[in-house]
């Protein structure tokens, strides 16, 4: 095979824009936020409901969140509230926290949806709605 300078340089010239490009990727991973960011940060900000033993299950779409309960606390409207509340604050946004029963594991929110126990919505930190009771 023949020593050819240019095809040398060219190979060379590609491998460290592809090393730049990979250097770039690496360091600056904030800057370009991946579908699931927000629920991420949902489960960040609510794995403290995982210590409550009335809820049997977590489940995160989007900004939705839906918490399937095996019981009712006494502070079942202001556990939900809070949950909201935190959860808004740490996405920076409005989200909805849905209280369904344990045994409608995989139930979404949606038109024909059936009936849920109750739900809580928050933004940037605030109450904005809720029927808990």
């Amino acid at each position: 095979m023949i020593f050819s300078a240019t095809k040398t340089a060219k190979r060379l010239l590609s491998i460290f824009s592809l090393t730049g490009v990979l250097f770039c990727l690496l360091l600056l991973p904030g800057t370009a936020q991946p579908a699931g960011a927000d629920e991420k940060k949902l489960w960040e900000a609510l794995t403290y409901l995982k210590s409550v033993p009335e809820i049997g299950w977590m489940q995160i779409e989007g900004r939705n969140v839906v918490l399937g309960w095996e019981g009712y606390p006494a502070q079942f409207a202001r556990m939900n509230k809070i949950a909201a509340k935190k959860a808004s604050k740490r996405v920076r946004g409005e989200v909805r926290i849905y209280s369904v029963k344990a045994v409608m594991k995989g139930w979404r929110p949606a038109e024909n949806a059936p009936p849920h126990l109750c739900h809580t919505e928050a933004k940037a930190g605030r109450l904005t709605f809720s029927n808990c009771r």
